[in-house]
């Protein structure tokens, strides 16, 4: 952030307030600024710095694949351990989604067992075979 200091200060302008974002990014590292870069500022117009924690937020990774979910991890800024089958999907992250947590840290996956071909299918059921009595007449017009 000192280098964003510098830069404001050199270009006639002043450091207003600073505020913190979780992020990918090194912590310090200007995130945004108000107002907007390119907009024209009088000389002296304090400007408004949000940066980075040097923290970011567990991604929401379960039930995706474990390259997608590893993939997805470390672009939080985050170091993986994969545990479990790994053509299985996630079921579970630990810390678990939306955790805050430093940058660099270790998000361990845990992986289901990816599902089994099915095996050879038996033929399906039949029908009890055709009865072979034969019905009995009955006495059409006997009284009684």
């Amino acid at each position: 952030m000192t280098d964003a200091q510098t830069l404001l200060v050199a270009a006639g302008l002043s450091v207003g307030s600073v505020s913190g974002s979780p992020s990918s990014a090194a912590r310090d590292t200007v995130l945004a600024v108000s107002p907007d870069t390119g907009s024209p500022a009088p000389l002296g117009r304090p400007i408004d710095l949000v940066v980075a924690t040097g923290e970011n937020v567990v991604p929401i990774v379960e039930g995706t694949g474990a390259a997608e979910a590893a993939d997805a991890v470390r672009a939080a800024g985050f170091a993986v351990r994969l545990t479990g089958d790994a053509a299985g999907a996630v079921t579970l992250s630990n810390p678990i989604a939306g955790t805050l947590l430093p940058l660099g840290q270790t998000v361990t996956l845990v992986l289901a067992s990816a599902p089994q071909p099915a095996g050879p299918s038996s033929p399906p059921p039949t029908s009890p075979p055709p009865s072979t009595t034969t019905p009995r007449p009955t006495s059409a017009g006997a009284q009684r």
